[in-house]
């Protein structure tokens, strides 16, 4: 049994310096969560870069993992991140789902691009 939950890290670099200090690190020694994730969803921040990944936990020692790191925040379900003010407020922090024009540069016809709700969900 496996559940997919939405991370939220609110700054990379210490969550980078957490993750070496506690050995959570690759073979050349960069710091590394070795968890089945999505690709990780970055917005550049003023000071700090924020995060969303969406993780699958399987089994309790992914569940600890996760529960031991200070500096990595789980928002939950898509179902509780959309729910719970804060965390919907951290999740579009880093996802925009505002509707974008794009135009087609053979045609110029314009389109408007509207972001599915979900990040990382899959047919």
């Amino acid at each position: 049994m496996y559940e997919d939950v939405v991370t939220f890290c609110p700054d990379l670099d210490t969550f980078r310096i957490e993750l070496t200090v506690h050995d959570h690190v690759d073979e050349e020694g960069k710091p590394e969560l070795s968890l089945t994730k999505t690709p990780v969803l970055k917005k550049l921040g003023k000071g700090a870069d924020k995060t969303l990944a969406l993780v699958r936990l399987v089994g309790q020692q992914c569940r600890d993992t996760l529960a031991s790191l200070e500096h990595l925040e789980v928002l939950g379900t898509y179902e509780q991140v959309f729910s719970d003010p804060g965390k919907l407020k951290k999740y579009n922090s880093v996802y925009d789902r505002t509707p974008q024009e794009i135009i087609c540069p053979e045609t110029g016809e314009v389109s408007l691009y509207i972001p599915p709700d979900k990040f990382c969900v899959f047919c």
